[in-house]
């Protein structure tokens, strides 16, 4: 991998963590529930942080089967605060067990301040928000094409009857828990049989849970809703979808999520958990909320620089590994030289080299020299000399070994500091026990003359 294409992913790596700081800074406002949903109790929600821009709206949407006997008396509620206020607060006319997914927008579009996870009503000692027999009515209606059908990057039809809509219809997607959306809407066209419509391709994952929901001119959810689990379809294709597609928040979902324990005692957790808490309403200033948001952005940064860190970190490992990796590939010179020559070892006349030279065997002419064919068994621990001579240099040689023995005056210097390593001669022998050779006489081997005396005389002629 070559640097410039290390760049290039640095780059690419930049930007995108620029955009997801960005997007956290968009949505750096939240809000939350003040108290448990109730039976016909009072909703209430309230925004906190300054970065949402009003006006703020909450539309409820009811989320599962009604437990009235499948009598569906819950409407959806698209309500909007009043002016520049953070709070809201209306009756909730929705029955006891039955559950609620709300999603807060501002004025720079829906979805904005994310979509809360469902969450259940409690019950209250109140009925009279609702006629249990009666169900929900809507303005008009719209349906889809395949029917009851949603399929991951499969074409399908919206359509509705465009007599009974005021205005052009509008249509929201909403994954509980998870993020929010407009259906965008394609060429409308008049299908016989079909009606007036458009079509969109989901690029949703499958096994998401997705709400549509259709609207007009009066208010989003006056065309009712409609819930599925979007499927995978036989093809499983995916081509519709990228890392944005719509999908399920991983963290907690907004809004928090609230509980109740009975029908007096309302709790309130800001994370969804499987225990209760003592109930602790946040008041309209907001400055616990407010504080946990400033937080909840904090940790989100100090997680993004970390995370740059670590790839720098990587690309500069990869970028070391290039190089080692690039010294190992070069080729090597042979004629070079990697070390200047050693210098010649300066020797001086007088004194002895501690290289070996070859000399001639330094052995005084009269000296008989005697050779004993000995076993290794058979050697003495020490061998008997023969001395022919008292010389200032005595020489003494035995079976298989010579040794020099140098006795010198006072700055007399002599060749017997030159010591031939000795070599003992071993006979190995045949299994069983070694019987002693016979006697025999010692061997004369002639050695030629070394000159010695010529050479010891040239010397003291010299000096």
């Amino acid at each position: 991998m070559s640097p410039s294409s290390l760049h290039l992913r640095a780059l690419l790596f930049l930007l995108i963590i620029s955009n997801t700081l960005h997007n956290i800074t968009v949505r750096a406002y939240t809000w939350t529930f003040l108290e448990a949903p109730t039976q016909c109790g009072v909703f209430a929600i309230n925004i906190f942080g300054s970065d949402g821009i009003p006006p703020f709206r909450v539309l409820v949407i009811p989320y599962g089967p009604s437990p009235l006997d499948n009598v569906e008396v819950r409407n959806i509620i698209d309500m909007q605060f009043t002016g520049n206020s953070s709070q809201v607060q209306f009756q909730l006319p929705y029955p006891t067990n039955s559950q609620l997914v709300a999603v807060v927008s501002d004025a720079t579009g829906f979805g904005s301040g994310g979509t809360s996870a469902p969450t259940t009503v409690a019950a209250s000692n109140d009925s009279s928000c609702f006629n249990p027999t009666s169900p929900a009515s809507y303005d008009f209606y719209f349906a889809i094409d395949p029917e009851n059908q949603l399929v991951q990057c499969q074409d399908m039809r919206i359509f509705w009857d465009p007599s009974l809509a005021q205005g052009n219809p509008s249509f929201l997607g909403v994954i509980p828990g998870g993020q929010s959306f407009t259906i965008p809407q394609d060429t409308i066209t008049t299908v016989v049989s079909l009606g007036t419509g458009f079509n969109w391709t989901p690029s949703l994952r499958g096994g998401t849970t997705f709400v549509l929901i259709g609207g007009d001119a009066r208010g989003s959810g006056t065309a009712g809703m409609w819930q599925s689990v979007v499927t995978f379809g036989i093809n499983d294709i995916t081509s519709c979808l990228s890392d944005n597609s719509p999908s399920s928040t991983a963290g907690p979902p907004a809004g928090g999520t609230a509980t109740s324990t009975s029908e007096t005692t309302p709790t309130y957790t800001s994370t969804p958990t499987p225990t209760t808490t003592s109930p602790e309403l946040p008041t309209s200033s907001g400055s616990a909320k407010g504080s946990k948001t400033v937080i909840e952005i904090a940790s989100g940064v100090a997680g993004t620089l970390a995370l740059i860190i670590l790839v720098i970190l990587l690309l500069c490992l990869q970028r070391r590994s290039h190089a080692r990796r690039q010294n190992k590939q070069r080729p090597i010179d042979l004629t070079a030289e990697s070390s200047p020559p050693r210098p010649a070892p300066s020797v001086q006349q007088s004194e002895p080299t501690l290289q070996f030279q070859p000399q001639p065997p330094a052995i005084p002419v009269n000296e008989r020299i005697y050779s004993h064919n000995i076993h290794l068994r058979d050697a003495p621990s020490s061998l008997p000399s023969t001395s022919t001579r008292s010389t200032t240099s005595e020489r003494r040689i035995y079976a298989g070994t010579r040794r020099n023995m140098s006795t010198q005056g006072k700055g007399q210097k002599s060749d017997a500091q030159r010591v031939v390593r000795g070599t003992i001669l071993v006979q190995h022998e045949d299994a069983g026990p070694s019987m002693p050779g016979p006697t025999r006489d010692p061997v004369m081997v002639e050695i030629p003359p070394a000159y010695t005396e010529l050479r010891l005389a040239a010397v003291a002629g010299r000096r």
